[in-house]
């Protein structure tokens, strides 16, 4: 006589399954639309105002697109809207912007 299959295991089969489909789900979830924490951002804000010290706040440098990412955890957090369409990159208003970013007074730039 032959033995079959018990319909526990398959029953615990399925569960298997299902539960390795949703944590498959939320990793490739959490891959694909990653969120940037507000010291992420600072962290580049500090970096891209470093930047334009050492280039003395000329118009050279222009706003970095990995700081684009960053303009609505910045306002959220620290009440600070970056004016990403300065063509000029490091000018005045930048200078501001990173006196009150770096030092969080919370206005804008």
């Amino acid at each position: 006589m032959s033995k079959g299959i018990a319909i526990q295991t398959i029953l615990l089969l399925l569960v298997g399954i299902i539960v390795v489909a949703v944590l498959i789900y939320f990793v490739y979830s959490y891959i694909s639309n990653p969120t940037l924490s507000a010291t992420d951002c600072r962290a580049r804000l500090i970096s891209y105002c470093m930047t334009c010290m050492n280039v003395k706040w000329s118009g050279s440098i222009h706003f970095p697109e990995n700081l684009n990412a960053c303009t609505d955890v910045l306002k959220e957090t620290y009440g600070l809207v970056l004016d990403t369409t300065d063509a000029n990159g490091c000018s005045n208003n930048a200078y501001e912007c990173c006196i009150v970013g770096v030092v969080g007074n919370g206005n804008s730039c």
